[in-house]
Order: C-alpha cells, then sequence, then structure tokens
C-alpha cells in the first residue's frame, strides 16, 4: 500500500512539472515542501519533524522513487508555519528577499535586548544557565514576543555537544568579527552589526590598542626566566603574543602577533635607526620609521610580516613570532639590545603574553613570565597564569574491529574535561567526560581540560575508526546529522553505492579495501567545510590565507607496523585548478603547518627513503580529468601522474614524493587520495640546498579561481622569492642563442666549458632537457603549454632556483594527469607561446636553446641516456615503476569505487528551479572493471611502443643523429675484456670520468681513439665514456659502468641500429 501511495505522489509531481511550460520557482518550492509532508506523513513516527535513521531506513525499503531536497526549515514544520505567516506579505507561501530582511531585523533586534537583559555573554562566551533561564522565562511566556526561532540557537548553545555551539574562530578576519559582532548568530554580519564592526576596528587602530579578552580569574605563578636586559638605556621589550586568537586585531580586523615598546625613560625618544629582530646575530632587522615615543608611553608593533612604516597608521614588522619559542630583541642605533630572554623565549600559549609582570612596587620587573592579563598599550599586571599537563587518553588512534574502554584522565586535580565527536573544537560549553567512554563505531574524540585559574589544555584529537561501520555510513544518499544537502551551488555526495555495499561478495572486497593501505583523518568543524557563509569545501574556489581554517589531522598506525601515525594540528584550504569547479564533487586539499596552529613543521617519514622528512605543508591530491567521480572515467589510472614524478626522480632531479592513503573526514569515508609535496621555497631547502629564504619559485597562475586576478591567469609569477632571475633567464632566450657566449652566460660557464664564478648560473640544461623528455614521452596535453588553449598558453609547470647556489633554474613535474594517452601524441612542437617573461615556460625556453650546437649535443646524450638500453624511458623501466604504483593502489581502489564509482546519490541544484534531483550513473562495480582494461591498455599497447614512438619523432625533426648506437660485449674468461663496436666507425674513449669530446667540440687531452679490446686494469673507478666520431660529426655520450653484475654476465647490443 505505501509503495501504491508513494508511485501516486511521485506520478503527481512528474505530472505537474510536466506541464508547466515555465519553471515557476516558488510553485516549484510548494511542490517540493508537499511531498516532503506526505513523506513525513508516512514514515515520521515519533512526529519530530524529520527522519531519523531507522525511519530512513523505512522509507528506503519502501522504495521510494524519488530523492528531493528536504527544506531546512522541515525540522520544525509549525515554526516555519508561524514564520511564513508573519513576514509573508504577498502570499505567495515563502519569504522572498525584503521578506526574510524584515524577520532577520526583528529577530536581531529582539536578541539584542534579550542579551542585555540577560547577560548571556560574558567576554563574548554564552554561559549556560543564562540561556537555561532565557529559555525557561521564554516557555513560561515572562518574555513578550519571544522570537520561535531563538529556541534552536538555545537549545544548540546549551547542548555541549550540539552542532551549533559558540566556538572561537581562528585568526581569520571575518571569523573573529562574527565571533564579537554576530549578535543573532546567523553565520553572518547583518547591516548594523557590520556598522559596528567597522567603527570597533577603526576606533581600535586609532586609539584604544587594548582591547583583549581577559581571563576570568588570576591564576597561580610560574616559574621565572633570565632577567629582561636593559642595556639600550631607555626603551625595552616589555610585552608579545604570538599565539592571538581572541584579542588585539590590526587595522584589517586580523588577529596577529604583537610586540610593547616602553620608554622608561624621563624624556621624549625618537625611534629612526632603531629595529626589531627575531634572528640572534641582528641579521635580519626590521627598521622603525623616523617617529618619536614619549616619556612612559607604550608602543604595540604587530608582528605580522606585513612590513609596513607609514607615519600616523599601524606598524608592522617584517617577520612574525614564533608559538614554539625564538629569539626577540630590540637593537638601539649604537648596537645595544633590549633582549626578551638571552636565549630563546618559551613555548607560547593561546591568548597568554609573555613579558615583564608588575613589582610590588608598582613598576616593571626584570623577569620575564606568562601574564594572564594582555595589556597592549598600558603597563602590564602582576598576575601570571599556570599551565595544566596534556590529558591523556588510555587507546592510541587507529583502525578497530573490536569496541574498546576508551579512560579519559589528567594528573592534575581537579580538572574539567571536555570533548566533542562531530570534528569540532571542544570548548567551555562541549559535554563533560566523568566516566570512561564506550567505543564501539568510528568516534572522533577531541577533549580539553579546564580548571578556574588556568589556561586551557591543548586540545588533544583521537580518530578511532571502524571500517566495518563505514561501508553503511549514509546509506541512504542523505546527509548526515548536521550535514547540509548541498555544497555550494555544486553537487554533495555522501555515503557508498548501496549497489555495491548490499552485495556480501562486494561487501568484503570494500572491508578489505579500506584495510589495505594507510588512511588519514580529518577532524574540523563541518560549518568550515560545507556552509554557505565559511565552507571552504562548498566555495572550492576560494584562495589565499581567508580561505585556511583549523583542523586536525592524523595518519592513523597500520596494523603491520610499517605506519606508526602522528597527530598535528593544521591550516586546512582546497587545492587545485580545474578541479576547484562547482560541479566536481570530489577536491584536494591542501594542508600548512604553523605556529598558530601548534607546530611550525610537521616531522615524520612521510616517504621512506632519502625523502624530506619535515614538511612546512603537504598536499592530497585526487586524480580529477580521468576519475570515476569526475570526467573521463573509462580512461581513469589513478597514477598518472605521480608516475611522472617518479620518472623524474629515477632520472635523478628533485621531484614531489608520494604515496595512496586513504581519507576520512570527521570520520566520513572520503575516498582514496594522493599524498604530495609541493615545490616551493621548502621543498627547494630540503632536495637542492640553500635557504629556503634564498629561492625564487615560479609557476603558472591557474585560471579556475574565484577571486585571482582575472587578467593575470596563465601568467608567470613568482610564489616565493622575485621575477628578477627568471625575467633575466627570460631576456637571455630572446639573444642569439647560436653563439656560444649567450648560451655560457645562461648556464654560467666560461667558453672551455668550466664554471665561471663571476657568473650567475640561471639555467640547469640537463634538467631541462629531462624534464622535456619526460613531457614528449607521456605526450603530456595540458603542460608546460597546454593543448587545450589551443598551444598557446602554459600551464602546470614550477621552475626552482637559489641565486646563492649556483645550480640554474631546476623545472618540477606537476599535474600530469592528461599523459599516456595516444601512443602516437607528437608534444615535440614547436609552440608559439613563450614570447614575454610573463608568458615563457619551459617548453619556450627549449626551443629557442635549439639552436646551439652544445645544447643540441646535449639534448641527444640525454635521449641515448634515457631512451636506450636500461634507461628511464625504456619499456622495462617505464614497466617497472608502473607496476609499482598499480601495485601500491589495486588493493585501494574497491573502496574508491564504492565512495565515487557511482555518483548516484549526488543531487544537482537545478539553475532553472528549486528541484533536486538524482543522477545515475554507472555502477562502481563497472568503473572498477574499466580501471582494469585501462591498466591493460596501457601495459600492453603503449608501454612497449612509446619508446620507439618518440625516438623517430626525435629522429624526423633531426634532433637525433644518424648514428648507430655503440655496443659493448664482455669477453667471459679470466681476463674481463671489454670490446667496443660501432660498425666501423671511429670510438674516441675515456676512463678518467672526463667526455671525450669537450665544450666546444674538441677532442679532449685523455681521449684515446679505440682500436683493441680493454681490460678492467687499463679503467680507473669501472667507468668508461665513449662517443662516435664520423665525418667530424660527434655522436651522443655512451657511459658503460664496469661493476660485477656486468662482468658476470655477457650484454650484448645490437650493432648499427638506432632503434631502442
Amino acid at each position: 500500500m505505501k509503495k501504491l501511495v508513494l508511485l501516486l505522489i511521485t506520478c503527481c509531481y512528474f505530472l505537474i512539472t510536466s506541464l508547466t511550460a515555465e519553471k515557476d520557482v516558488s510553485k516549484q518550492k510548494q511542490i517540493n515542501f508537499y511531498i516532503h509532508q506526505r513523506v513525513l506523513d508516512q514514515f515520521d513516527s515519533d512526529k519530530d519533524g524529520r527522519l531519523s535513521a531507522v525511519e530512513r531506513e523505512t522509507l528506503r525499503k519502501a522504495g521510494s522513487p524519488f530523492a528531493v531536497k528536504r527544506p531546512r526549515f522541515i525540522r520544525n514544520r509549525k515554526r516555519h508555519e508561524q514564520r511564513i505567516k508573519k513576514y509573508d506579505k504577498n502570499g505567495d507561501g515563502e519569504l522572498d528577499q525584503a521578506e526574510e530582511k524584515t524577520a532577520r531585523q526583528a529577530l536581531e533586534n529582539v536578541w539584542r535586548n534579550l542579551v542585555g537583559e540577560y547577560k548571556a555573554f560574558i567576554n563574548d562566551r554564552p554561559i549556560v544557565e543564562n540561556l537555561e533561564k532565557m529559555q525557561q522565562d521564554a516557555k513560561q511566556g515572562k518574555i513578550k514576543d519571544f522570537p520561535e526561532e531563538l529556541y534552536d540557537w538555545i537549545r544548540g548553545s546549551i547542548n555541549r555537544s550540539g552542532s551549533k555551539r559558540m566556538q572561537k574562530k581562528e585568526k581569520s578576519p571575518s571569523n573573529h568579527l562574527l565571533t564579537r559582532f554576530d549578535f543573532d548568530r546567523n553565520g553572518r554580519l547583518e547591516t548594523m552589526e557590520l556598522k559596528e564592526a567597522r567603527a570597533a576596528i577603526a576606533g581600535q587602530s586609532k586609539n584604544d590598542l587594548s582591547q583583549v579578552a581577559r581571563p576570568k580569574s588570576q591564576p597561580e605563578n610560574v616559574s621565572m626566566i633570565e632577567p629582561q636586559s636593559t642595556e639600550s638605556g631607555t626603551l625595552r621589550i616589555t610585552e608579545f603574543m604570538t599565539d592571538n586568537k581572541t584579542g588585539l586585531v590590526d587595522e584589517e580586523g586580523e588577529l596577529v602577533d604583537w610586540i610593547e615598546i616602553h620608554n622608561y625613560s624621563s624624556q621624549k625618544k625618537g625611534l629612526k635607526n632603531w629595529s626589531l629582530t627575531d634572528s640572534k646575530k641582528g641579521s635580519l632587522q626590521w627598521f622603525f620609521p623616523d617617529i618619536h615615543l614619549d616619556a612612559g608611553k607604550y608602543l604595540v608593533v604587530f608582528a605580522s610580516g606585513k612590513n609596513r612604516k607609514k607615519i600616523g597608521r599601524p606598524l608592522h614588522t617584517n617577520f612574525q613570532l614564533k608559538k614554539g619559542g625564538e629569539y626577540l630583541s630590540l637593537i638601539s642605533p649604537n648596537g645595544d639590545k633590549s633582549e626578551i630572554s638571552k636565549t630563546k623565549y618559551p613555548k607560547q600559549r593561546s591568548n597568554i603574553s609573555f613579558g615583564l609582570p608588575l613589582s610590588d612596587d608598582g613598576t616593571e620587573g626584570e623577569f620575564p613570565t606568562f601574564l594572564a592579563f594582555p595589556t597592549p598599550g598600558r603597563k602590564n599586571t602582576g598576575t601570571h597564569v599556570g599551565s595544566l599537563s596534556t590529558i591523556e587518553l588510555s587507546q592510541p588512534h587507529g583502525l578497530f574491529k573490536v569496541p574498546f574502554t576508551l579512560k579519559v584522565s589528567s594528573v592534575d586535580s581537579d580538572v574539567t574535561i571536555r570533548y566533542t565527536t562531530d570534528g569540532s573544537r571542544p570548548n567551555e560549553l562541549s559535554s563533560v567526560i566523568d566516566q570512561p567512554l564506550e567505543i564501539e563505531k568510528t568516534t572522533i574524540i577531541r577533549a580539553r581540560g579546564y580548571k578556574s585559574g588556568y589556561s586551557p589544555t591543548p586540545i588533544i584529537t583521537r580518530s578511532y575508526i571502524f571500517p566495518a561501520d563505514r561501508i553503511d555510513d549514509s546509506a541512504d544518499g542523505l546527509p548526515p546529522a548536521n550535514y547540509p544537502y548541498e555544497w555550494g551551488v555544486g553537487k554533495s555526495n555522501y555515503g557508498m553505492d548501496t549497489g555495491m555495499t548490499g552485495d556480501h561478495k562486494y561487501r568484503e572486497k570494500i572491508l578489505k579495501s579500506l584495510w589495505a593501505i594507510p588512511s588519514y583523518s580529518v577532524a574540523i568543524e563541518h560549518e568550515n567545510l560545507f556552509s554557505d557563509e565559511n565552507g571552504i569545501y562548498a566555495h572550492a574556489g576560494w584562495h589565499g590565507r581567508k580561505a585556511e581554517r583549523n583542523c586536525s589531522i592524523e595518519l592513523l598506525p597500520t596494523e603491520d607496523g610499517q605506519e606508526h601515525g602522528f597527530q598535528i594540528n593544521a591550516g586546512i584550504r582546497m587545492r587545485g585548478g580545474f578541479s576547484r569547479q562547482p560541479h566536481v564533487p570530489k577536491h584536494g586539499f591542501r594542508f600548512f603547518f604553523r605556529p598558530r596552529y601548534g607546530a611550525r613543521r610537521l616531522n615524520y617519514d612521510l616517504f621512506g627513503g632519502n625523502a624530506a622528512k619535515e614538511f612546512s605543508h603537504i598536499d592530497l591530491r585526487c586524480s580529477q580529468n580521468y576519475a570515476w567521480h569526475h570526467g573521463f572515467s573509462s580512461k581513469a589510472l589513478y597514477i598518472r601522474d605521480q608516475l611522472n614524478r617518479d620518472l623524474q626522480l629515477a632520472m635523478g632531479h628533485p621531484a614531489p614524493r608520494g604515496n595512496f592513503r586513504h581519507l576520512y573526514i570527521n570520520g566520513h569515508y572520503w575516498g582514496l587520495y594522493n599524498t604530495c609535496e609541493r615545490p616551493k621555497a621548502f621543498f627547494g631547502e630540503s632536495y637542492i640546498g640553500g635557504e629556503k629564504d634564498g629561492f625564487d619559485v615560479v609557476k603558472i597562475m591557474g585560471g579556475y579561481s574565484e577571486d585571482e586576478d582575472q587578467d593575470r591567469r596563465y601568467q608567470v609569477f613568482a610564489t616565493d622569492g622575485s621575477m628578477k632571475l627568471w625575467t633575466r633567464l627570460d631576456e637571455l632566450s630572446k639573444g642569439d642563442l647560436s653563439d656560444l657566449d649567450t648560451y655560457c652566460q645562461m648556464i654560467g660557464v666560461k667558453p672551455d666549458g668550466s664554471r665561471d664564478p663571476n657568473s650567475n648560473r640561471l639555467l640547469d640544461p640537463v634538467n631541462l632537457v629531462d624534464y622535456m623528455l619526460i613531457i614528449f614521452y607521456g605526450g603530456n596535453l595540458d603542460a608546460p603549454i597546454s593543448w587545450f588553449g589551443h598551444n598557446r598558453g602554459g600551464n602546470n609547470w614550477h621552475g626552482l632556483i637559489n641565486g646563492t647556489q649556483n645550480k640554474g633554474f631546476r623545472f618540477i613535474i606537476w599535474d600530469a594527469e592528461h599523459t599516456l594517452l595516444d601512443l602516437q601524441e607528437d608534444r615535440l612542437g614547436p609552440f608559439p607561446i613563450g614570447d614575454t617573461a610573463d608568458r615563457s615556460n619551459p617548453h619556450w625556453l627549449y626551443q629557442r636553446l635549439l639552436e646551439n650546437e652544445e645544447f643540441r649535443i646535449l639534448l641527444a646524450d640525454r635521449i641515448s641516456k634515457h631512451f636506450f638500453r636500461d634507461g628511464v624511458l625504456t619499456p622495462s623501466y617505464v614497466r617497472k615503476l608502473f607496476d609499482r604504483r598499480i601495485a601500491e593502489i589495486e588493493p585501494a581502489l574497491f573502496a574508491e569505487a564504492a565512495r565515487w564509482g557511482n555518483p548516484r546519490k549526488i543531487y544537482e541544484s537545478v539553475l532553472t528551479n528549486s528541484e533536486w534531483r538524482v543522477e545515475t550513473h554507472n555502477s562502481g562495480v563497472a568503473k572498477h572493471q574499466s580501471w582494469f582494461a585501462e591498466v591493460n591498455r596501457t601495459t600492453n599497447q603503449y608501454i612497449p611502443h612509446r619508446t620507439e614512438v618518440v625516438v623517430n619523432q626525435l629522429f624526423s625533426r633531426g634532433l637525433y643523429p644518424d648514428l648507430p648506437e655503440i655496443s659493448v660485449r664482455w669477453s667471459k674468461g679470466d681476463s674481463q675484456v671489454l670490446e667496443l663496436m660501432a660498425g666501423g666507425l671511429k670510438i674516441y674513449y675515456t676512463t678518467t670520468g672526463q667526455d671525450p669530446r669537450m665544450f666546444g667540440g674538441g677532442l679532449h687531452s685523455d681521449a684515446y681513439l679505440y682500436e683493441n679490446p680493454l681490460t678492467t686494469v687499463n679503467t680507473d673507478g669501472g667507468r668508461v665514456l665513449c662517443r662516435i666520431m664520423e665525418n667530424e660529426e660527434w655522436g651522443p655520450l655512451r657511459e658503460i659502468i664496469l661493476n660485477e653484475s656486468d662482468k658476470e654476465n655477457e650484454t650484448t647490443y645490437p650493432i648499427g641500429s638506432r632503434q631502442p
């Protein structure tokens, strides 16, 4: 009977929509609301205005043939109807923009009065008792015209584990202003609220620089450290703060570090030539402008890194302070220092300043310590703050099969431990842990200790993932509790393909897949990802610090012990280019490690081997163009980009390491991701050498940003350092590159090829050639010149140089998804793009350098090295790297197929009306099978033949000589004789490690004409370098390494053959 009723309702719905020529938005909303009313009448058994998990399961089993958007107000239909009745002036059954504004303004006015009457906020924090009293008085009718809408907010604030807790936001200006001025708590600033916020900022910037949040009590003392130096005689640092979460904001409303300077003399002092530095050597100084500080007065300088010195405006240093502790001093014009600590100041705490406390006689003391009451711009207090030990959890994080009991404790007495389980950070309103917790399902624990007179403990986060219960997460496709139906204007997707999870044989494979590789777990307020106002996932096109949110990221330990795991707090952003588009449901992430979140660096062996062990940021990439959730799913391999980077590493060049991991967000499985380094200055410091501050990093600006300068799309810019060296390299590339001197200037050598100490090397030519050979081999359509832009625009490349190292620009393979496709693809060019510095790119440089004989010789040498014998771009070598990556992800792909292989639960906002529809695609099983087909195509059709195709392309352009390869033969027996053969052509060789051909074309003095076989006694170091010489034309360099494995096995290569 229920199925019949549902079928009739659906038929009515489709009949109405089909007869409506013009899709009226308001009528469509009424239809959707009518359908939801009927669904609730049928399946909302407890009549609470929403469907519980059990009720949704009943709906699913009933075979509902439709899925439409559940209006946000459906949780309380009566309240919604009252709101419509009160403010719907035109009688169309909904609130238009003007009516909604009137409703909000009325709510705002009432809320302002209630806040004042009940004093519901102290230091911007809601007090539970007052809210409870407000709610009780409202129910008893003691509050006249109490808006029903306020019940939801009050209930969410009182419920310590609710989804609407008032929480302190991070440094983002909008988050901080919301905390202070969003009086109606609707997640945005209305006109009056915005006016007050602007007035407060303007007033604070001009006059009062001491508006800070103050703790409720005066904590106990802590131990002192070295006395503050008074050598400077008149000025000294008296206070600073490094982890400013709720206190002083600058003129832009941003929460930044600050330093307080005090003139304790009896005279007015000029600050010209005074400086601040965070370098103990004083090598990096920020100098004050020509201003004066009156006797006894204080000056606050923001340590924001913004470097502002305009007189009459707030001052900003060119550096930021490290939360973990560093050196800080004020230096006078004659070099005297006022140091806050002789060594480095200790690790700092959130919202707690560090400075000189007030002595009993009313003067500032000499021993700096933590101060409970920050007082920027005023005399310090004499109260110090106590600290608590970190709370302890009895069970480490990880993946689990069996329930367990979790004990949460503190070694300190009288500590109240509060926690959350929804990914949000706990605060004073969160639930209290007063007994052990039974962990029986996937649970994200975030806990923090509180004690009067002490700063709260750091938040501790532990993820306990039970993969077995993740299979049925959001099985009906509806959002989890408190999660939205839409992600901005794009698609949303929750849960796995029920066509796979409902089949026992597939369920077992999914479960094994979730255990197959290590997993990341991210804990974050879901509003910071998905809300319309603040969600970076919902607005994936947002860029920069304003689109960075506080989170916890964990790498969970594995059963085999290969991964020990970590937990670290970080800033999370979205990453990518085209993948940021709203119609793409799965996005990539970028994590930044900063002192404001906790640790300045992630210290962990992410990639093994000789890879870096310290990271300032990491990426979690996901395939986009050839992936099951988007694009050409039949071509999905998931390893194309990583394989191209592996090839560059195998050639001996720096390239971002990577591996594959599962990702959970607040306990919800989010799919397969590629952990990846990012080629920035810190990357250069790790793999090229030198300090990161000495690096210039240039790249192409993407074209899919919501807020980047659209006029600069696909232009080169510097992400670190400057464009100075890149511009110089571009200028040289426009000269006569057939001239040896010009080429020598570019690569920093003398005409004889020796290093020129007076020349700045601008290019590493070996790196450029090898980079381009990888581009050619993969048939890369989107880097460094994009086929999608008709080969007239650059894309997806990075160049790094350290001007002090004289190693030249090195180019990094990046975002190489459009590769390994067409066997006959030819990307050799030439292409027209690159005639200006902001449009130049590695391919343009390569094309220009082909005019130079030395560069063409180098190109032939590298072709011979990589495309022949056992070179990196030969079929056997590529197949080895390919198979290794396939073996890594194959066991994990079944979970990805279940999560994203069948996006039938994706709800898409239709622009012409307000309906929500269900898309139906091929099943995850079919997508998984298509992956095997693409693997087989690549291994059987592309890899075995691509090397020969590219070599022939190079030969046809005259980039590889028509000369035979030098063949090598070891004779068997005790003499170990080496024979070289080239079809009767002359062979010159050296055994000293020198190239037989000198730079410029001459014969090296160490070179010999090969006439007789060589014995191992004739070679020095087991290395022979040889070339063919025919009609004054040099052949490619051949390097022969003499080691034990070579001697034991006879190795013969064909004579007179140009083919690999």
